[in-house]
């Protein structure tokens, strides 16, 4: 028989079973899931079913239950409560329901933890030929919704507080309602809706687990997520499920294997790979107790009675149990092979050993750590006092520059103000000069012209008098005649 391990994947989930999953918008099934669909779609798990009471012998008798979020029907309170069990807000399903399809090439045989054991045939199916040679098992788990919650405790997010609960856990199981609880917070607002006016009071998520038949080639093997065995044996010559074995320990009765305020280890071999395992403790050998607990990974435990997880924490996988360095094969080895005692005084000797020549070593550290730092120090008091000189140097020949520069500039302004005096001289000599040569010009000017009227009215004059002249003797000439 082989032990494997077979998470299922979360495909999808759904409000209420009806007849027609396609125009409702009451199923989702993820798309990387797309090729399941068919097999949901053929899949009629009715957990809204009526669920009838009777007696057997008169029908008149019988009790059905009624929801009025998926019913027809719309009763009156005195009918249901003569006819009826109202199941509108308390779902009558507790864990999965499982459904199991056999399409690899032989029969099979399960059993359950219980031993209820049930063979399913092999089928053929052909809009599931791709999945031909696999025996597929559906989960479906019916939740309370959110809603349904809150209107009980005024607090809907339960989903979140159950996997803060779990988170932690390695229980394979718990792994699994893990992935289950996550996909249905996440997912619930999709199909948080009024229906009939009333809002659902449970959800069902489906988990998907696949198993391809050449696994139950040479082996029978069990599942640790179902506590399921599965057989290609026949029904009367199928194993006991190792789930339902009495060295199955639970973990209360892991507990009863040390006493109150006490400190135990076990290893869980589910499949007896190992023989008996010995520890060495301060020199004392013991057997360390082998359990069968299929809820619980094969491996090394050391627990502490009171703790939170009363299974105690695995310390070593069962492949690495031989490689640690305190559990041994034999008592002769715990005991002559490995004496730990004396390994303890060895080593508080070692340590102490290591300890004196760790003062040792820390002091001549110490020491010249000191010494390089004093020197850092003094080199560094050297660095600032020569950089103080030279600043002060620097500063020194800065304001000398500066006085020099404020000399320069009075000396350029009283140079400044000589050539401006001078420049006005020169200015009023120039204009002075040219003055007198206006002058000097304007007299010319003003003699030459004088002079040419002089000659002007000289020039007047001579011909009048010529004129005059002229008539004098040409009436004397004719006065002669």
């Amino acid at each position: 028989m082989k032990t494997v391990s077979k998470p299922a994947t979360v495909i999808g989930m759904y409000l209420t079973d009806s007849n027609d999953f396609y125009n409702n918008n009451k199923i989702y099934i993820e798309k990387k899931y797309t090729k399941y669909a068919p097999i949901i779609g053929l899949m009629r798990i009715n957990s809204t079913a009526e669920v009838t009471l009777t007696d057997g012998t008169n029908i008149g008798n019988e009790i059905v239950s009624y929801d009025r979020c998926t019913s027809g029907k719309n009763l009156s309170p005195e009918t249901v409560r003569s006819k009826r069990i109202d199941i509108t807000h308390n779902d009558l399903y507790m864990g999965p329901v499982r459904v199991v399809l056999n399409l690899s090439n032989k029969d099979i045989c399960i059993s359950d933890e219980r031993e209820f054991r049930k063979t399913f045939s092999k089928i053929k199916q052909d809009k599931l030929e791709e999945f031909v040679g696999k025996v597929v098992i559906y989960n479906v788990y019916t939740l309370n919704t959110p809603q349904h919650v809150l209107d009980l405790t005024g607090n809907g997010d339960y989903f979140t507080t159950i996997i803060n609960q779990l988170e932690n856990k390695n229980n394979p199981k718990i792994k699994e309602m893990l992935a289950v609880y996550s996909y249905a917070r996440d997912n619930w607002h999709m199909f948080n809706r009024n229906t009939n006016g009333l809002i659902a009071n449970s959800i069902k998520v489906i988990t998907l687990t696949i198993i391809d038949e050449t696994e139950l080639r040479d082996n029978d093997i069990f599942i640790s997520e179902l506590d399921w065995l599965i057989s290609t044996k026949d029904i009367n010559n199928l194993p006991l499920n190792p789930a339902g074995v009495i060295g199955n320990t639970a973990i209360k009765d892991i507990q009863h294997i040390f006493p109150e305020n006490s400190f135990m280890c076990y290893i869980v071999d589910n499949e007896d790979r190992i023989g008996d395992r010995y520890i060495n403790v301060a020199g004392h050998v013991k057997r360390i107790s082998k359990v069968k607990n299929k809820s619980m990974p094969n491996g090394l435990y050391f627990a502490d009675k009171g703790s939170s997880d009363p299974a105690g924490e695995m310390f070593l996988k069962l492949e690495d149990i031989d490689n640690g360095e305190f559990v041994y094969k034999s008592i002769e080895e715990a005991n002559d092979g490995a004496n730990v005692r004396k390994q303890y005084m060895d080593e508080i000797e070692r340590a102490k050993a290591q300890l004196e020549n760790s003062k040792v070593e820390n002091s001549a550290e110490v020491i010249r750590l000191k010494t390089e730092h004093e020197r850092e120090i003094s080199k560094l008091k050297a660095d600032a006092a020569r950089l103080t000189a030279n600043f002060d140097l620097e500063k020194a020949n800065m304001e000398r520059e500066l006085l020099e520069r404020k000399r320069a500039i009075e000396e350029t302004k009283g140079n400044n103000e000589v050539e401006r005096d001078t420049y006005k001289t020169r200015t009023d000599i120039y204009k002075y000069d040219m003055d007198m040569a206006s002058m000097r010009n304007k007299h010319h000017y003003e003699t030459e012209r004088y002079q040419r009227d002089s000659t002007l009215e000289t020039l007047k004059t001579a011909a009048a008098v010529l004129g005059v002249a002229s008539t004098v003797i040409l009436v004397w000439s004719k006065l002669k005649n």
